[in-house]
């Protein structure tokens, strides 16, 4: 298979905080190495965020069988690497993947992403970047439409796909319930091609 990201995309990009001139983001294919950290991202988000609709937090080695699912469809993982100079220390900073809208046939041009940003790299512009990268990834690979699912609480999110093109295109409210609460999700979607 090959690579996801090639090498001169995956120099990027940008100072990982104002306080760690010394820092900056990469991005690679995520390895199963990876999912460990990938894993307590995704989990934090389930403690902390209305906006996912699940209480129940995932494994390391769930998130490993996903990423086998993946690739084996053809669908990317990428991840952002934070690499401090000073230290040489790297920390997976978020992720960014998309798989299967639905299962049959037909929609086999729409994926549907995900995208997750550790709580220490939020702010930053690395959201934007990431997204920016798996749209072109998907436009490469010849997909025709990109969704977004996202709680109705998370203007930030929102904003983000906004900005880069997506629409809304439908709202389901009390879809999800979260924490004793309805919850509402946004579709939004961008036309690739």
């Amino acid at each position: 298979m090959s690579q996801i990201v090639s090498q001169e995309e995956s120099e990027y990009i940008n100072e990982c905080t104002s306080s760690s001139p010394s820092c900056k983001y990469s991005f690679r294919d995520a390895q199963d190495e990876d999912m460990g950290a990938i894993a307590e991202i995704f989990n934090e988000q389930v403690r902390t965020s209305p906006s996912l609709f699940t209480e129940t937090e995932v494994s390391v080695e769930s998130r490993i069988n996903l990423l086998h699912e993946r690739r084996a469809k053809n669908f990317p993982w990428i991840v952002a690497v934070a690499t401090y100079e000073s230290t040489g220390e790297e920390s997976i900073a978020g992720y960014a993947t998309y798989g299967e809208f639905r299962v049959a046939m037909g929609y086999r041009f729409t994926v549907e992403h995900s995208l997750y940003i550790h709580k220490a790299h939020r702010g930053k512009g690395l959201g934007k970047s990431m997204l920016s990268q798996l749209l072109q990834i998907a436009t490469e690979r010849g997909i025709h439409v990109m969704l977004a699912a996202i709680g109705s609480d998370n203007l930030l999110s929102i904003d983000l796909h906004s900005k880069h093109g997506f629409v809304e295109v439908g709202r389901m409210p009390q879809t999800g319930f979260k924490w004793g609460q309805w919850q509402t999700v946004v579709f939004l979607q961008k036309m690739l091609s």
